[in-house]
Protein backbone atom coordinates (compact mmCIF):
# COMPACT_ATOMS: atom_id res chain seq x y z
CA UNK A 1 0.00 0.00 0.00
CA UNK A 2 2.87 2.24 1.09
CA UNK A 3 5.03 1.56 -2.23
CA UNK A 4 1.46 2.09 -4.31
CA UNK A 5 1.07 5.42 -2.65
CA UNK A 6 4.73 6.66 -3.35
CA UNK A 7 4.78 5.19 -6.93
CA UNK A 8 1.53 7.72 -7.76
CA UNK A 9 3.20 11.00 -6.21
CA UNK A 10 6.51 9.91 -8.00
CA UNK A 11 4.57 9.25 -11.31
CA UNK A 12 2.87 12.64 -11.04
CA UNK A 13 5.24 15.09 -9.78
CA UNK A 14 7.43 13.57 -12.66
CA UNK A 15 4.66 13.88 -15.22
CA UNK A 16 4.07 17.86 -13.35
CA UNK A 17 7.97 18.84 -13.72
CA UNK A 18 8.29 17.24 -17.24
CA UNK A 19 5.62 18.89 -18.76
CA UNK A 20 6.09 22.20 -19.26
CA UNK A 21 7.52 24.58 -22.12
CA UNK A 22 11.04 25.79 -21.05
CA UNK A 23 12.15 27.44 -24.70
CA UNK A 24 8.75 29.24 -24.91
CA UNK A 25 9.38 32.98 -26.32
CA UNK A 26 6.97 35.84 -26.04
CA UNK A 27 6.34 38.38 -29.14
CA UNK A 28 7.34 40.53 -27.02
CA UNK A 29 11.05 39.75 -26.68
CA UNK A 30 11.05 39.20 -30.44
CA UNK A 31 13.01 41.35 -32.89
CA UNK A 32 12.10 40.51 -36.88
CA UNK A 33 14.94 41.50 -39.67
CA UNK A 34 12.78 42.58 -42.30
CA UNK A 35 15.72 43.17 -44.86
CA UNK A 36 18.98 42.24 -45.36
CA UNK A 37 21.98 44.70 -46.99
CA UNK A 38 25.61 42.97 -47.58
CA UNK A 39 28.68 44.99 -48.38
CA UNK A 40 32.00 45.13 -48.10
CA UNK A 41 33.71 47.23 -45.48
CA UNK A 42 37.49 48.40 -44.79
CA UNK A 43 39.94 45.98 -44.18
CA UNK A 44 38.41 42.96 -46.05
CA UNK A 45 35.32 42.14 -43.60
CA UNK A 46 31.55 42.64 -44.48
CA UNK A 47 28.80 45.31 -43.07
CA UNK A 48 25.81 44.07 -42.64
CA UNK A 49 23.00 46.21 -42.14
CA UNK A 50 19.32 44.69 -41.15
CA UNK A 51 16.53 46.47 -41.28
CA UNK A 52 14.23 45.53 -37.56
CA UNK A 53 10.60 45.89 -36.60
CA UNK A 54 9.41 45.01 -32.86
CA UNK A 55 6.49 44.18 -32.90
CA UNK A 56 5.21 45.80 -29.87
CA UNK A 57 5.58 48.92 -30.98
CA UNK A 58 2.90 48.75 -34.09
CA UNK A 59 0.76 51.31 -34.18
CA UNK A 60 -3.37 51.13 -34.70
CA UNK A 61 -4.04 50.34 -38.49
CA UNK A 62 -7.61 51.07 -38.04
CA UNK A 63 -6.57 54.89 -37.65
CA UNK A 64 -4.29 55.14 -41.05
CA UNK A 65 -1.11 54.13 -38.64
CA UNK A 66 1.45 51.67 -39.34
CA UNK A 67 4.71 50.15 -37.91
CA UNK A 68 6.39 53.15 -36.60
CA UNK A 69 9.71 51.32 -34.76
CA UNK A 70 11.79 50.20 -38.19
CA UNK A 71 15.08 50.95 -37.37
CA UNK A 72 18.61 49.87 -38.81
CA UNK A 73 21.48 48.30 -37.23
CA UNK A 74 24.82 47.48 -38.68
CA UNK A 75 27.42 45.22 -38.46
CA UNK A 76 31.29 44.54 -39.32
CA UNK A 77 32.78 41.14 -39.38
CA UNK A 78 34.51 38.30 -40.90
CA UNK A 79 31.32 36.91 -42.70
CA UNK A 80 27.78 37.15 -42.86
CA UNK A 81 26.89 35.03 -39.26
CA UNK A 82 29.82 37.01 -37.16
CA UNK A 83 28.66 39.98 -38.47
CA UNK A 84 25.00 39.05 -37.28
CA UNK A 85 26.60 37.88 -34.30
CA UNK A 86 27.46 41.81 -33.45
CA UNK A 87 24.48 42.46 -34.37
CA UNK A 88 22.12 40.32 -31.70
CA UNK A 89 24.72 41.02 -28.97
CA UNK A 90 23.52 44.86 -29.08
CA UNK A 91 19.79 43.76 -29.12
CA UNK A 92 17.97 43.03 -26.34
CA UNK A 93 15.38 40.60 -28.18
CA UNK A 94 16.18 37.79 -30.16
CA UNK A 95 16.39 38.36 -33.42
CA UNK A 96 13.79 36.65 -36.07
CA UNK A 97 15.15 36.43 -39.47
CA UNK A 98 12.68 33.77 -40.57
CA UNK A 99 10.49 36.77 -42.05
CA UNK A 100 12.85 38.44 -44.13
CA UNK A 101 11.33 39.93 -47.39
CA UNK A 102 14.99 40.83 -48.67
CA UNK A 103 18.49 40.22 -49.33
CA UNK A 104 20.44 43.54 -50.77
CA UNK A 105 23.62 42.71 -51.91
CA UNK A 106 26.32 45.27 -52.87
CA UNK A 107 27.60 45.18 -56.95
CA UNK A 108 31.21 45.34 -55.62
CA UNK A 109 30.54 42.33 -53.33
CA UNK A 110 29.10 40.34 -56.01
CA UNK A 111 32.35 41.20 -58.34
CA UNK A 112 34.19 40.24 -55.65
CA UNK A 113 33.35 37.28 -53.76
CA UNK A 114 31.81 34.05 -54.50
CA UNK A 115 27.98 35.17 -54.25
CA UNK A 116 27.08 31.13 -54.25
CA UNK A 117 29.07 30.55 -50.51
CA UNK A 118 26.86 33.71 -49.76
CA UNK A 119 23.58 31.71 -50.32
CA UNK A 120 24.51 28.16 -49.34
CA UNK A 121 25.37 29.49 -46.02
CA UNK A 122 21.98 31.52 -45.86
CA UNK A 123 19.84 28.76 -46.97
CA UNK A 124 22.08 26.02 -44.42
CA UNK A 125 21.13 28.68 -41.53
CA UNK A 126 17.99 26.79 -39.70
CA UNK A 127 17.12 30.88 -38.61
CA UNK A 128 16.29 31.22 -41.81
Amino acid sequence: MMRTVFLAFFSLGLVLSTSGCTDFVELNQLAFIIGTAIDYAEDGQIEVSQQIVVPSKKQDPSKGEGFSSFFVMSAKGKDVFHATQKIQLRMSRKLMANHRMIIAISEEYCNKDDVRKLFDKLIRDPAN
